[in-house]
């Protein structure tokens, strides 16, 4: 277990991988905010 911890190829990719979505994420938040924001109420219901 130890030896997984310590190989390269687990830890970059691991990290790698990982940070990016993390940052995908963050940005939903800020179109979610769009909608009730932007005076298109009536969108939202209609598309449901």
């Amino acid at each position: 277990m130890n030896i997984a911890l310590h190989t390269p190829q687990e830890t970059p990719p691991a990290h790698d991988p990982h940070l990016p979505p993390p940052e995908l994420p963050d940005d939903d938040p800020v179109p979610v905010e769009d909608p009730p924001l932007n005076p298109r109420p009536s969108d939202k219901p209609i598309r449901m």
